[in-house]
């Protein structure tokens, strides 16, 4: 019989066999969840992330999309344009959504975000998924299947290229 204070999974495995949360591993190995990370957990994230933006960055290179978007004949230039107006909604509403509802804590995650300007969310939400179809109906006859592709390497070089930004270190709460 195990010991009380281990636990298991039913094929009688412990549970560091990779079926545990993240936030039970770190209550297992006495971090607590408001802890913040080690130094492997961070080289970990930017190690993916500087992968991911070499990758967005080849993508970008081998298939030439700033000079197709440019030069190109062959793009559907309406949905293109109105994807545009869609993606800076998305990219104003966004620096809005942050500086409005937390503007002395940026970076940061709090219970109470959603109650303050819940209607934006959802706007915000359909209008990247618009200009993201309208970009990708737009850009279609260039790059034909590729197209699908090429806009998820696109979209995780931009969200890995967030991990780069320089964040402000709060001060610890905890006391001595």
């Amino acid at each position: 019989m195990p010991a009380p204070t281990e636990r298991y999974n039913v094929s009688g495995q412990p549970f560091d066999s990779g079926d545990e949360t993240d936030e039970e591993t770190d209550l297992r190995r006495g971090r607590g969840a408001d802890e913040a990370r080690t130094w492997k957990d961070a080289l970990q994230s930017w190690a993916w992330s500087a992968l991911w933006l070499a990758g967005c960055g080849a993508v970008v290179m081998k298939s030439d999309v700033v000079g197709v978007l440019l030069y190109s004949r062959a793009l559907w230039t309406l949905p293109l344009y109105l994807s545009y107006v869609f993606e800076a909604v998305v990219l104003f509403g966004g620096v809005w959504l942050t500086y409005r509802v937390h503007p002395d804590e940026f970076n940061t995650v709090h219970i109470d975000f959603l109650p303050k300007r819940p209607k934006a969310i959802p706007f915000i939400t359909f209008f990247w998924v618009l200009g993201s179809f309208l970009f990708a109906l737009g850009v279609w006859p260039v790059y034909h299947v590729m197209t699908l592709p090429l806009m998820f390497a696109l979209f995780m070089g931009f969200v890995h290229a967030l991990n780069f930004l320089p964040t402000r270190k709060k001060p610890s709460k905890k006391t001595k």
